[in-house]
């Protein structure tokens, strides 16, 4: 019967069906997801957020977060420490500004791989107690937790595996917990960013006296009779 960490190990040592190197446009796309996903993996999601605001800051868009403060409490009223969720977001920019600082937003949205999902859960695994799954069962376990990871930036899923404190091997409901409160600073921007905003008015002005007398000319000499004090 196989651990978690020797069900994962054995999984990532077997080669892949796939040779050769993907070429052409979907080639690059993927290496620049590789090397987004890594360098969120770096990040903490705090810092991520404050560089999701600072970059649609540079296009143009101000955003500004709310967060409310969460203060849970046990079964017998003893705190459970605190937290703050993200509660709404307001954008400030052009249709055209938002739509590129949206585009960019996208990219502090990119997942981890599968393979460094599979090593943090191995790593989550061997720290906690209660994760005593053998062979299926654990082949089971990793897939549907990775699976459902694959949701979430690469910087929350790290810090839900591997930063965050758990005595205890975490069911799937603690850790999706964890990543929609992580996450709904950035789920917030995306969506205020995707709201089209109306086309400004019009700003109309008075003429210039200059208007008026070109005008006056104008009607004076199309009605010489009827155009007396036309634009006064």
């Amino acid at each position: 019967m196989k651990p978690i960490v020797s069900v994962i190990t054995t999984s990532q040592r077997e080669p892949s069906s796939k040779t050769g190197m993907l070429a052409g446009e979907h080639g690059l796309a993927i290496q620049e997801n590789l090397e987004v996903s890594a360098w969120l993996s770096r990040q903490t999601p705090h810092d991520v957020d404050t560089a999701a605001v600072s970059r649609a800051l540079s296009r143009g868009v101000e955003l500004n977060v709310v967060y409310e403060g969460r203060y849970p409490r046990g079964q017998n009223g003893e705190s459970l420490g605190s937290f703050s969720v993200a509660t709404s977001c307001t954008a400030v920019g052009t249709n055209e500004q938002r739509a590129k600082a949206r585009q960019d937003l996208l990219k502090f949205l990119t997942p981890a791989c599968r393979g460094q999902i599979e090593e943090w859960i191995a790593e989550l695994s061997v720290i906690t107690a209660g994760a005593g799954r053998n062979g299926f069962e654990a082949e089971l376990m990793v897939s549907a937790y990775t699976r459902r990871l694959l949701e979430f930036p690469a910087d929350i899923v790290r810090y839900a595996l591997v930063t965050k404190t758990w005595k205890w091997f975490p069911a799937w409901d603690e850790l999706e917990q964890v990543c929609k409160i992580k996450i709904s600073p950035r789920l917030l921007m995306l969506q205020e960013l995707s709201r089209q905003q109306p086309d400004p008015a019009p700003v109309r002005r008075s003429p210039t006296e200059e208007e008026r007398a070109a005008i006056q000319k104008l009607v004076d000499e199309t009605f010489p009779r009827q155009a007396r004090g036309f634009c006064k």
